[in-house]
């Protein structure tokens, strides 16, 4: 008869058991009274299910062995049992079970829950079968672009000019060239190229001199005369950058918003992640008399708050032999467009560079051009529209070089030793008080000559009556 009622109770328990799963969230409170055989069950989960097994197995023995037929004592029933079982006391009243509904809440949470472990365990799983260092820094790959970059330009400085056109394989005979291709392929095909077209040139001078096809070998102030100097010529390595507002003519009209800026010097394309504060191409605009160029900005109106300008993330800069930025130059031609005063204390030209550096102006007559605060009235003047050409270079890790030719500004000053920035720059080519616009913007690795200084210059006061 144990074994009987054992399998019984075992039977029952699966039924509660599936009964429970199959059972969906209830939508308001239950209460269940339970049958003696549910009793029963209820019993066993207080813990007193060994003690009315041994009584089971008391009255199996004692019927056994005085009658030795189990159907005798069919009648025994449940409630006799747990009755005379001294530690279950039969209950007095119906057991009751509370099932409480979950919230729409509560199911959602559990639910993210188990979708997120198990996500995590998937990761984990695909992570196991991948060999990487998750130690390593998240910018690696840009900080191992920047050492090439600064192992190319420790290469090339050696270099002795290229006077002659020849083949890719003979060009690699140079040692230098050589070296760029063993660490980057791709730098030494473009600064191969970079050579040829500076022979094309010459040899273009050579043709024109009447001195035979195939003679490059021409004065400098030959070669300046026949090719005049433009900021192409400034960049000189892979870190150097020239931007051409002019060359926006051939993708974009008079208006366009100005979603990508690509350098027409060395290779960097300025952008803006804000659809809002991208600025305008102005198409053809009239710089000073007899002076037509486009550039990048607002069309002239009214002083206002609105920001536009482009947040680039970093072009490629090397550091010097400190760590620090040891050279470097921020050059470009901006003219206000204002037709009503400007708004104090707003900045109408921002050019941040990295977080560090900032070449700006705020308008007020105790502010003005940074870094010094330099205040100029003409600038402030709506009825003037003047055109200023900004120089600012770093001449060492702590020294930089501020020039403003139009204002006969040429001072020195310090500033903390920083490195190459790596970050998105916040505002450049940008300004909070539109209108402006901007022409053409160099940024070079290096600090540029007094020479150089009066080739850009000259430049630009040729193409903008600056």
């Amino acid at each position: 008869m144990s074994d009987n009622i054992i399998e019984y109770i075992k039977r029952r328990e699966e039924e509660r058991s599936n009964l429970l799963k199959e059972e969906q969230h209830p939508v308001e409170e239950e209460v269940i009274e339970l049958t003696p055989e549910q009793k029963w069950v209820e019993v066993i989960k207080e813990n007193k299910k060994e003690v009315v097994i041994q009584k089971a197995k008391s009255i199996d023995s004692s019927i056994i062995a005085k009658e030795k037929q189990k159907d005798q004592h069919k009648d025994v029933t449940f409630d006799d049992l747990i009755d005379t079982t001294e530690v279950v006391k039969k209950p007095t009243q119906p057991i009751v079970i509370e099932k409480k509904k979950k919230t729409i809440h509560e199911v959602l949470e559990e639910t993210f829950a188990n979708t997120i472990k198990e996500r995590k365990q998937e990761q984990l799983i695909q992570q196991s079968n991948i060999n990487i260092n998750f130690k390593q820094p998240f910018e690696l790959e840009k900080l191992q672009e920047i050492a090439l970059i600064e192992k190319i330009n420790d290469i090339i400085k050696f270099r002795d000019p290229v006077l002659e056109k020849m083949e890719y394989r003979e060009w690699l005979k140079v040692l230098q060239n050589k070296m760029v291709d063993e660490l980057h392929p791709g730098y030494a095909k473009k600064l191969y190229e970079q050579d040829m077209s500076r022979v094309e040139k010459y040899e273009e001078i050579n043709k024109k001199s009447g001195k035979g096809r195939n003679k490059v070998a021409v004065t400098e102030a030959e070669a300046a005369a026949e090719d005049p100097f433009t900021p192409a010529d400034l960049v000189i390595g892979a870190t150097d950058y020239w931007w051409n507002p002019d060359s926006l003519s051939a993708t974009l009209s008079d208006g366009d918003d100005v979603v990508s800026y690509p350098s027409s010097g060395g290779s960097f394309t300025l952008d803006s992640v804000f659809a809002s504060r991208r600025p305008q191409y102005i198409h053809n605009h009239v710089w000073s008399a007899g002076k037509v160029a486009s550039g990048t900005g607002m069309p002239a109106g009214p002083a206002n708050s609105t920001i536009k300008g482009f947040d680039p993330n970093s072009p490629p800069l090397t550091n010097g032999p400190s760590g620090n930025i040891e050279g470097l130059t921020i050059a470009y031609v901006v003219k206000n467009l204002s037709t009503t005063a400007l708004i104090s204390n707003k900045y109408n030209v921002q050019n941040h560079i990295g977080g560090t550096l900032f070449s700006r102006y705020r308008v007020g007559v105790t502010k003005g051009w940074s870094p010094g605060y330099i205040y100029d009235s003409d600038w402030e003047d709506p009825s003037t529209n003047s055109i200023r050409t900004i120089i600012w270079s770093m001449t060492s890790e702590t020294t930089y070089r501020h020039i403003i030719p139009q204002i006969s500004v040429d001072d020195t000053g310090t500033q903390p030793a920083f490195t190459a920035p790596t970050s998105r720059w916040s505002r450049f080519l940008a300004g909070t008080q539109i209108p402006v616009i901007y022409g053409e913007c160099v940024i070079l690795n290096y600090a540029i000559s007094d020479a150089q200084i009066a080739q850009l210059q000259s430049y630009w006061s040729d193409k903008y009556g600056a």
